[in-house]
């Protein structure tokens, strides 16, 4: 779920994304993928506690 999403004017390529990983979510290594008008982003591992 996405809670916040910023853009800087004059910054190119450069955003916040601010979510909230959903309750039930194992503990381990996630998987986070995002995409903006059908452009896909690099995925990135974050840690899940």
């Amino acid at each position: 779920m996405r809670i916040l999403a910023i853009g800087w004017p004059g910054m190119n390529n450069v955003y916040r994304v601010d979510f909230r990983v959903p309750e039930g979510t194992a503990a381990g290594t996630a998987t986070l993928g995002l995409s903006v008008a059908w452009i896909n982003g690099p995925e990135v591992k974050i840690p899940v506690k």
